[in-house]
């Protein structure tokens, strides 16, 4: 076992058909259960789902996850506020049932927003108060927007953050605030480090929508082929190479995928330019992406 421990399992492709450059849909039983094999196999101890994952939490706990940790994430807040606090106790006990487990590693809010609005005192007493009771381990958010993650830190003691991190995007670092996490003692767990598949693609295969940004992706092969890295090990070696990240989630489109993932993330990493980044929301934020 190597820098592999640094993984952690997403499981959106345990519950939903996911991802730009995904051409097989959701998992079968039999490629969900070796994907599980494998990462037992590798010391991967941490699965990351959500409960707007499609029926993923019942898989998994179907599958059999009592052993690892598992961070899952609590949806937007409904329409009716009147009973907030019974709503999140409720969302938790539920997810707790569905994945068959006794207690939660982590817990985050999937709109990091809410703690920011009128109700965020609330949300967060009533996570702190299930902590308390060791139904959840550490609680804490998944964020989009890095403004926001800064407001949060500082009207909130968290314990876990779930941040986009990636070759070309690279905010979690030059904005500090991974410096500030660490000095918190905050856990930070890294997704999109694909980019949703598109990092993986044949440029020649992307949608004509990313063609405005031929001047990275070509900055990007030139420093692939001259270190001679595969798009994949270049995915993975760049953010298991920060010091300050824990866990790098990696989604799998299938066991082979998986094990290649295992194989690719023991590359180190070599030296990379800041230019082979970018700020555009419109690249690196997959929401505002208007693909045919």
């Amino acid at each position: 076992m190597s820098g592999d421990c640094r993984l952690a399992l997403g499981t959106v492709q345990f519950g939903l058909d996911y991802g730009v450059a995904n051409t097989g849909g959701m998992l079968s039983d039999k490629d969900a259960n070796n994907i599980l094999k494998l990462a037992n196999e590798h010391g991967i101890d941490t699965l990351d789902t959500a409960i707007g994952y499609g029926c993923s939490e019942e898989r998994l706990g179907a599958l059999g996850i009592s052993k690892l940790k598992v961070v899952t994430k609590i949806p937007a807040l409904p329409d009716d506020k009147e009973n907030l606090i019974s709503w999140v106790q409720g969302e938790v006990a539920e997810s707790i049932n569905r994945l068959r487990c006794s207690n939660l590693y982590g817990l985050l809010l999937h709109k990091s927003s809410d703690l920011l609005g009128e109700y965020g005192p609330t949300i967060y007493s009533t996570l702190m108060f299930l902590k308390d009771r060791g139904l959840i381990k550490k609680i804490g958010v998944s964020i989009y927007d890095f403004d926001e993650l800064n407001k949060i830190l500082e009207l909130f003691e968290i314990d876990l953050v779930q941040v986009p991190f990636s070759i070309v995007d690279r905010r979690l670092l030059t904005t500090g605030l991974l410096d500030v996490m660490k000095s918190k003692g905050i856990e930070v767990h890294v997704r999109s480090v694909f980019l949703q598949g598109l990092l993986l693609m044949d440029v020649r295969d992307h949608d004509p929508y990313f063609s405005r940004w031929a001047n990275l992706w070509e900055k990007l092969d030139e420093w692939r082929s001259s270190n001679n890295l595969t798009a994949l090990s270049s995915c993975l070696c760049y953010p298991l190479s920060i010091e300050g990240i824990d866990k790098v989630i990696v989604g799998v489109d299938s066991a082979e995928h998986f094990a290649e993932i295992l194989s690719a993330s023991e590359v180190l990493a070599p030296k990379i330019s800041c230019d082979i980044s970018s700020e555009d929301p419109d690249l690196i934020n997959p929401s505002r992406w208007k693909i045919m």
